[in-house]
């Protein structure tokens, strides 16, 4: 029981850990564009979440790509929707009209976890 609490407690420090990398922009290595807009993340938190991009990664050998995803028909604000999602494991922001489609995304780019809904 004992190992499964340090666990958990090691998850924790992990995820916080990543999130705050994020937060102070460090090691960022894979931008995201989307209608003009851009957002930089961690190519390590896209591909552990989903199939879509580290097929798309894959492919990549440029040490800091850039990745539009116009074509998919996302709103920037559900791309950081869908990226928040990635490194805290909680949705900030969709609204209710969009909650079909973020669904829609998530199964889409085979983002895992798509049982939170």
């Amino acid at each position: 029981m004992k190992m499964l609490e340090g666990l958990h407690h090691h998850q924790s420090v992990l995820f916080s850990n990543i999130g705050q990398l994020l937060e102070k922009k460090r090691f960022l290595d894979v931008m995201l564009t989307c209608h003009n807009e851009a957002i930089m993340v961690h190519k390590l938190v896209l591909v552990a979440y989903s199939r879509y991009f580290d097929a798309v990664l894959l492919g990549h050998a440029d040490r800091c790509p850039v990745i539009n995803i116009d074509s998919t028909g996302i709103e920037f604000e559900t791309l950081r929707a869908v990226i928040s999602f990635m490194y805290k494991g909680i949705i900030d922001y969709v609204r209710e009209r969009d909650i079909n489609y973020f669904f829609n995304y998530f199964v889409f780019h085979q983002i895992l976890n798509t049982n939170i809904f």
